[in-house]
Formats: C-alpha cells, sequence, structure tokens
C-alpha cells in the first residue's frame, strides 16, 4: 500500500448541512470536497470522546481500492470518490457509530477539516452538527513553507502524564510518548479543542533535526524533543488557552494516534467543574461545623429565654 497521507488531497469544506436529524437504522453520507486536480491520499477518521482519533478509511485518487482501517467495515462504512467529491457514507446508523467524524491530508504536515458530530440524543435521534471553524492558520500558501509532519511516523504506544491532568496558569507540564521502535522516523504532537479539528503543534525527524512548529504555536511555548527514544512535548507557563487535548501521531500504512491526553487548567470552563467539586469537598466539614455551632447558640438562646421566663414568672 501507498503512503496515506503524503500528497493528501486538500479538503476544505464538510457536508451535510450544519444541523440534522437521522434516526437508527437510517443512512447518512458525509462527503468533501477536494479543491485540487492532483490525484492524492485522502482519508476519513472517527473520535469518540477524550481518545485519539481512528482511522477509518483511505484512498489514492478515485481509481484505487479504499482501504478500511482498525475493524471498520466496508458494508457498514462505505468511501468512494465522485466529480472530485469524497464521501463516507454509512449505512443503518447505530448508537456505536456517534462521534466526530473528519477528513485529513497530508501536504507537508498533517491538516483535518471541519469535523462533523453524529450525536445519538435522548430517545431514538441523532444529531449532526458541524465544527464552525476552519482548521487556525489553513491557507494555500502556509503549506509549501513547513516540512512533513506525519510521513513514516515513528510508532508511539502510550502516553503520559494520566489521561486528565488539572494544572494552574503559571505552571508547566511535559507530555510525554514512548518510541517503542529502533527505526528514525517523523512524529508529530497535535492539539485539540472541543469538537474542532485537531491542529499540529509540531513535528520532527529523529532526534537530530531541527523540530518544525505549525499553526501559529511557538518553541518558546510548546518545545518538542527527543531523549533516550521518549518523545516530548513541554509547555511552559500554561495560560487558559492551552486546555485541551494533546496526543502524538505517526504513520504506518495509514495515520494512527495514540491515547490522549487531557490538559484543564484551571479557569477554563472545562476545569471550573472540577474545581467546584474541590470547593464542595472542602466546603462539606466546614458546613458541618457551622450547623453544629447554629445549634449551640440556638441552644445557648433557648435556656437564656427559659432562665428569663422563669425569673420574670417568679418575681411576678
Amino acid at each position: 500500500m501507498e503512503s496515506f497521507l503524503h500528497d493528501l488531497t486538500p479538503v476544505v469544506s464538510v457536508s451535510p448541512p450544519p444541523s440534522g436529524v437521522v434516526h437508527p437504522g437510517d443512512n447518512v453520507t458525509l462527503q468533501c470536497t477536494n479543491v485540487t486536480r492532483a490525484p492524492g491520499h485522502v482519508g476519513w477518521f472517527k473520535q469518540v470522546n477524550d481518545s485519539e482519533p481512528l482511522g477509518i478509511a483511505s484512498m489514492y485518487s478515485s481509481e484505487s481500492p479504499v482501504q478500511l482501517h482498525n475493524g471498520f467495515q466496508p458494508s457498514h462504512m462505505e468511501m468512494f470518490v465522485s466529480h472530485r467529491i469524497i464521501f463516507l457514507k454509512i449505512t443503518e446508523l447505530d448508537v456505536a457509530d456517534s462521534g466526530l467524524y473528519f477528513c485529513g491530508m497530508f501536504d507537508k504536515y498533517i491538516i483535518f477539516t471541519n469535523a462533523t458530530l453524529l450525536k445519538f440524543q435522548v430517545g431514538i435521534t441523532v444529531g449532526i452538527f458541524i465544527s464552525p471553524n476552519h482548521p487556525k492558520g489553513h491557507n494555500h500558501s502556509e503549506k509549501y513553507l513547513t516540512e512533513h509532519c506525519e510521513e513514516d511516523l515513528t510508532p508511539v504506544v502510550s502516553v503520559s502524564p494520566p489521561p486528565s491532568v488539572v494544572i494552574h496558569p503559571g505552571d508547566n507540564v511535559t507530555l510525554q510518548c514512548t518510541n517503542v521502535t529502533g527505526a528514525p522516523g517523523h512524529v508529530g504532537w497535535f492539539k485539540q479543542v472541543n469538537d474542532s479539528e485537531p491542529l499540529c503543534i509540531a513535528s520532527m525527524y529523529s532526534s537530530e533535526l531541527p523540530v518544525q512548529h505549525y499553526h501559529g504555536f511557538q518553541p518558546s511555548h510548546m518545545e518538542m524533543f527527543v531523549s533516550h527514544r521518549i518523545i516530548f512535548l513541554k509547555i511552559t507557563e500554561l495560560d487558559v488557552a492551552d486546555s485541551g487535548l494533546y496526543f502524538c501521531g505517526m504513520f504506518d500504512k495509514y495515520v494512527i494516534f495514540t491515547n490522549a491526553t487531557v490538559l484543564k487548567v484551571h479557569g477554563h470552563k472545562d476545569s471550573e467543574k472540577d474545581l467546584t467539586e474541590h470547593c464542595e469537598e472542602v466546603a462539606d466539614p466546614q458546613m458541618r461545623i457551622l450547623v453544629l455551632l447554629s445549634i449551640i447558640r440556638t441552644g445557648v438562646l433557648l435556656c437564656c429565654l427559659t432562665s428569663f421566663i422563669i425569673i420574670y414568672t417568679t418575681r411576678k
């Protein structure tokens, strides 16, 4: 099989319409518009919650056969091309089909298109929503300015720290992926916010070559480096804007991503719940003390009132 994301056909739009409703057992077709005439690889991906994206299917031009990945079946998910439109047809929708779907391309580095969310709501309906924004920094000129991000990516199988980390603004944090192969190759770090498409932060080929940064990410803030087969991403002076989902990516016949790490910086809306729960835990014993003091105060007042009544009655 040829490289999956080498010279991927650029994709800039996703359909169906921004909002729609389908039912279990129905069929739905997602589509991406190919705005170039040159043949190239393109792929469809699926992501559930804060997990790493999984490659569904890939193909090179409309003449080549479609390759299915990660156990997805052609009888259920059919990828095809017609008149420069790349389709993913999902037949007989089921609850297991809920998730975020998007196209991916490789042009100097990995670029993903706007995402389409298939979500089963209460009852038996499925809502279809589309991320409103295009990839940050995505334009036709920048793709010639950067080095390859995902071609022959070094396999990565683990991510640390734990899947979800709550930190404070101004702190530093280092994410790491283990390279389990001895062969040199490209590896990249990605960031994703909410249900948007992932953005490539940085990439490098082996430990000798310079690191390339993309989408406005600065090396002074996000430093990627390799030491003893461990690939690091050091984020210094964390800010609320750094909250999001981070993961490594690799290329092995098709694009594979590792388990994701969620960073929640205090002050971000997703971390407010955690902070509230923590405050409630801290406040619980304090509340018990306040209730006890209130009871004691009430008892003292009742005793004083009773004594006053007795004295008043006796004198009278």
